[in-house]
C-alpha cells in the first residue's frame, strides 16, 4: 500500500510586530568653566560629557543635546578624566540624577567644570643652549591625565609647529604647584615684528603670562634674574624729534617777525642735511635695544650682558643741539640755546628709565 504523504502548510502572509516607540525627551543645557556664575559665564568649548551612558560632546559655546528615551536613567559624567563635574544646576554633580523626563524639565541644564591640571605662569628659560618657553603645570590626581592635542588642549604659534603635552604626569605631594612642566623652543612664537606671542589653551583656558616674559627662577641653570621693565623707546625718539622742531620753529617765527634774513634753504638744509642722518641713527640705537630684557646677578649660558647705549643715544641729540647755524642766525641764536638745557634734563629722566646692563637670550 502507498502511504499518503501530507505537504507542510506554507504561510505567505506572516503579520509582522512593530513595537511601539518609546516616548523620547531632549535633554540640553551649557557646560561651563569653573564657578563663573552666568551672565558672565565662561563657555566650556568641545566638553566631553557621558549623559545616560551615551558620549555627547558640547559645541565652540559649551552647548550640548541628546535625545532620551523618557524612562532612561540619567546621570552626568566627564567624557575625560582631566575634566571634572563639579555642580548641576547649583548641585552636586554626583546627586543630579532621574528619568530623561525628570530630568528635560530642569531645561536648560548649566554643568560647572573644572580642569584637573592647572596652568601655571608662562616663564622662558635656556636649555640645549636654546631659549625655550616653559609651561608649568599641576596635577593633584592621583594618576597621570590624558588630553590629547586638539580642540581641548593646543598652543598657537607664528610657526604653527609646537604641541602641547597630552600626558600630565601627577605632581608629588610634597612639591611647590607649578613644579612640573613641558618646554617648546622660543623661536616658534617670535612673530613677523619681532614681537613675542605665546598661548596655551587647556579646556578653554588660556594659560596665564605676564609681560615682558619673565625667566623661570631656578630652571634651566638661571636663577638670580628677573625682567627688566624697559620704557618705550618711541618717548625717547619723540623727544627729540620735538626739540628739533623746537629750534626750527624758533628761526621761522624770527624769520616772519623780520629779525632775521632767512632764505628758504637754510631750514631745508637744518632738516634734512643735519637732523634727519642724526634720526636715522637714533632709530638704530634704540632697535637694538632688546624687546625682552632681564637683570642678573650673573650671565646665564646661552645668554649676552649688554649695555643700553645711552652715551651714543645722547650723542644723537647733542649732535642737533650743537649743529653750527649760518650767519643769518646769529640774532637768534641766544633762543636757540635756550632749548638746550631742559632738552638735555628730559633726555636724562628718560634714559634713567633703563638700567646700563641688560641681559638677553635672543637676537630678537
Amino acid at each position: 500500500m502507498t502511504p499518503t504523504i501530507t505537504p507542510t502548510p506554507t504561510f505567505t502572509n506572516t503579520p509582522t510586530i512593530t513595537p511601539t516607540p518609546l516616548p523620547q525627551v531632549t535633554i540640553y543645557g551649557f557646560v561651563i568653566l569653573n564657578e563663573t556664575p552666568p551672565p558672565g559665564a565662561t563657555p566650556l568649548p568641545y566638553a566631553p560629557l557621558v549623559v545616560a551612558s551615551q558620549t555627547v560632546a558640547a559645541d565652540a559655546d559649551g552647548y550640548f543635546s541628546i535625545t532620551l528615551n523618557q524612562d532612561a536613567a540619567v546621570n552626568f559624567q566627564s567624557g575625560i578624566d582631566a575634566l571634572e563635574l563639579t555642580r548641576i544646576n547649583g548641585q552636586s554633580a554626583e546627586s543630579f540624577s532621574g528619568s530623561g523626563l525628570d530630568v528635560s524639565a530642569h531645561n536648560p541644564i548649566l554643568i560647572t567644570a573644572r580642569s584637573r591640571i592647572a596652568q601655571g605662569y608662562l616663564c622662558q628659560a635656556p636649555f640645549d643652549d636654546e631659549l625655550h618657553i616653559l609651561f608649568p603645570y599641576t596635577n593633584r590626581f592621583d594618576a597621570t591625565l590624558s588630553v590629547p592635542h586638539g580642540t581641548l588642549n593646543y598652543i598657537t604659534s607664528a610657526s604653527g609647529t609646537p604641541v602641547p603635552l597630552e600626558q600630565f604626569e601627577p605632581s608629588g605631594i610634597d612639591v611647590a604647584d607649578d613644579s612640573t612642566s613641558f618646554s617648546r623652543p622660543l623661536r616658534d612664537f617670535i612673530q613677523p615684528d619681532g614681537s613675542l606671542k605665546v598661548e596655551w589653551y587647556l579646556f578653554g583656558s588660556l594659560a596665564p603670562q605676564q609681560s615682558p616674559l619673565p625667566y623661570c627662577e631656578m630652571r634651566g641653570e638661571l636663577g638670580g634674574c628677573y625682567a627688566a621693565l624697559l620704557a618705550d623707546p618711541n618717548d625717547i625718539f619723540r623727544h627729540v624729534v620735538n626739540s628739533a622742531l623746537s629750534m626750527s620753529t624758533i628761526v621761522a617765527d624770527a624769520a616772519k617777525a623780520g629779525k632775521i634774513k632767512l632764505r628758504g634753504d637754510i631750514r631745508k638744509a637744518f632738516l634734512m642735511e643735519k637732523v634727519a642722518p642724526e634720526l636715522a641713527r637714533l632709530r638704530a640705537l634704540l632697535r637694538s635695544v632688546p624687546r625682552l630684557a632681564f637683570i642678573c646677578g650673573s650671565t646665564p649660558s646661552a645668554c649676552a650682558a649688554i649695555k643700553v647705549p645711552k652715551k651714543d643715544i645722547t650723542a644723537r641729540l647733542e649732535s642737533i643741539l650743537r649743529m653750527k647755524w649760518p650767519k643769518q642766525i646769529k640774532p637768534t641764536m641766544s633762543s636757540l640755546t635756550k632749548i638746550a638745557p631742559a632738552a638735555r634734563r628730559e633726555m636724562k629722566r628718560l634714559l634713567d628709565r633703563y638700567p646700563d646692563t641688560v641681559t638677553t637670550c635672543s637676537s630678537r
